[in-house]
């Protein structure tokens, strides 16, 4: 394709996560091969400068971005308009702007949010589908799956409304899943013949690391459905010897602190810049990921492979479809941390098989996950798009 004009529209979290990353990654990818972004880009702690009642509308139907997004497009006059994260700054609405403009419209969706009120399709500590490809998710409201009742009626009547409205069927193009586990969900919500299946990548290539550190690696937010707190629990109580290194923080950190009861097996080190924790994979024996939830697709999994790191994880979701046992890491009986240290143990103990899976791993990255692969699926979904 001659190089196009991509208006990309993305909300920032908060606390910056994978989502954030993916978007700019994304991004630059395009701009290193010769196409022009257009960025339109809401930061979601200005929402909270603003009062419940706006907060609100604004989450469900935000016509100041919509409006905005509208300027953008006849000002800027682009190929194609890719959706990132809406939540909740710009809302559905601005998806039904870009396609009132008559340009063709993709969105990528790395969570569960037009199905479920917190994204995660998780509650009570475990996977919950209650509201999985329901209309109006009203069981997220009973269980306050969103921060609390009020703030999970905002959110259910944002789905609710665009399903009723046909944003979701009749304004996207196509959308972007991470994973077959994925589609395979989101197939209950939306129309299956429009989810195309693209996968996080990564660049540049870090190379490989050596893996002769003796230590595990967990890298992630610390919050309740990435499963750290019994991940410490179970490693304090085990006769392992193997340290476990935390790299991040979250709401849950204080929790799994004092889960760890001050061992000195668990070293926390905080939030890493993005070359010091590819260092640290690349040392580690493995990284562990004992998410309880569907994680989309966890960034940290090809850094990993990159690196030629085993990942060990459960055998749920998208980690549990991306990892293979005993091929490129250790898959696990969900649910059982025990198991996920016993895993990392046989790892640090067994050289020849840590460098057999890392190998594996690193072969899976440069077939699957290089940016030069995941460009041109990207160009083929734009121009699916644009047909």
């Amino acid at each position: 394709m001659a190089p196009l004009r991509v208006l990309m529209a993305h909300s920032y979290y908060r606390q910056r996560g994978g989502e954030d990353a993916s978007f700019e990654a994304e991004r630059d990818l395009l701009r290193r091969h010769g196409h022009q972004v257009i960025e339109f880009v809401h930061h979601n702690e200005d929402v909270a400068r603003s009062g419940p009642l706006r907060q609100a509308s604004g989450t469900i139907w935000s016509r100041p971005a919509s409006n905005e997004l509208t300027r953008l497009i006849e000002e800027a006059s682009p190929d194609v308009v890719h959706f990132q994260n809406t939540f909740p700054s710009m809302s559905p609405a601005t998806i039904r702007a870009a396609r009132a403009s008559g340009r063709p419209v993709v969105a990528t969706l790395r969570n569960f949010r037009v199905t479920c009120v917190n994204a995660l399709l998780f509650r009570d500590g475990g996977p919950c589908e209650d509201c999985l490809g329901k209309v109006v998710p009203w069981k997220g409201i009973v269980h306050k799956c969103y921060r609390s009742r009020p703030a999970s009626a905002v959110v259910a009547a944002m789905d609710a409304t665009h399903h009723f409205a046909g944003t979701w069927e009749e304004s996207v193009d196509r959308y972007i899943v991470l994973s077959e586990f994925q589609r395979s969900k989101l197939s209950k919500v939306l129309p299956p013949d429009r989810l195309v299946l693209k996968p996080n990548f990564l660049y540049p290539d870090p190379g490989i690391g050596d893996g002769d550190r003796d230590f595990a690696l967990f890298v992630g937010r610390v919050s309740e459905e990435k499963g750290l707190e019994p991940l410490v629990e179970a490693w304090v109580q085990s006769e392992s010897r193997l340290p476990l290194k935390v790299v991040g923080d979250g709401p849950a950190m204080g929790d799994v602190m004092r889960a760890s009861g001050g061992s000195r097996l668990i070293e926390y080190l905080g939030r890493l810049e993005g070359s010091e924790v590819l260092d640290l994979l690349g040392n580690a024996v493995a990284l562990v990921l004992p998410s309880l939830w569907y994680e989309g697709f966890p960034r940290v999994i090809i850094e990993a492979f990159a690196k030629g790191t085993p990942v060990v994880t459960y055998d749920i979701g998208t980690q549990g479809e991306v990892v293979d046992h005993e091929t490129t890491g250790l898959v696990e009986p969900f649910g059982q941390p025990v198991a996920l240290v016993e895993a990392c143990q046989r790892l640090g103990a067994d050289s020849r098989m840590r460098r057999q899976l890392g190998r594996t791993a690193r072969s899976r990255f440069e077939a699957l996950y290089t940016e030069s692969i995941n460009y041109q699926r990207l160009l083929e979904i734009y121009e699916a798009a644009c047909a």
